[in-house]
């Protein structure tokens, strides 16, 4: 995959997706990482069942467009009060489509438990879209740094390189 396609998706999901508390991509490795924060403490049994959920739902949808995965990875991180779900996936095979998926069973499984930054956001397409492109510019000056982090506060996407 074209590294800047990685980064093309990379900053269209950060600044689409309201429910994701901050993605990371990792251009070296082309994997790029989601983060959604979860009020309250997730039970280790409701841990194993989303998994097993989520797993099949990915692998399921990853046959019918006929993808092999190289990287699939879902995971908890308890913190006080919060919990943090992270989901990992190799950029050369990911698509939109698949990410729609993905937290549409989130969303499906943790109703109400998902914490939104409530700040104004980039709601409308046009400007969306070029927002993006500023980005796309700006970041690609520099290409020996491959690492990006995004995350929202009060509305806003930080993108970040390191």
């Amino acid at each position: 995959m074209n590294p800047g396609n990685g980064l093309d998706l990379f900053i269209s999901i950060s600044l689409k997706h309201p429910e994701l508390n901050a993605v990371r991509y990792d251009a070296d490795h082309s994997i790029i990482g989601l983060e959604i924060a979860l009020l309250g403490e997730i039970t280790e049994e409701n841990e194993r069942l989303f998994i097993e959920h989520i797993y099949k739902c990915l692998e399921l949808y990853h046959q019918g467009i006929k993808v092999n995965t190289s990287v699939l990875k879902v995971y908890f991180q308890r913190l006080k009060e919060i919990t943090l779900l992270h989901l990992q996936r190799d950029m050369g095979t990911m698509s939109e489509g698949e990410m729609e998926l993905a937290l549409n069973v989130i969303l499906d499984c943790f109703p109400g438990q998902i914490i939104y930054d409530r700040g104004d956001s980039i709601t409308e397409e046009p400007f969306r879209n070029k927002v993006k492109q500023n980005l796309l510019r700006r970041i690609s000056k520099d290409d020996s740094k491959n690492h990006f982090l995004a995350f929202r506060k009060q509305g806003r996407v930080l993108v970040f390189q390191k």
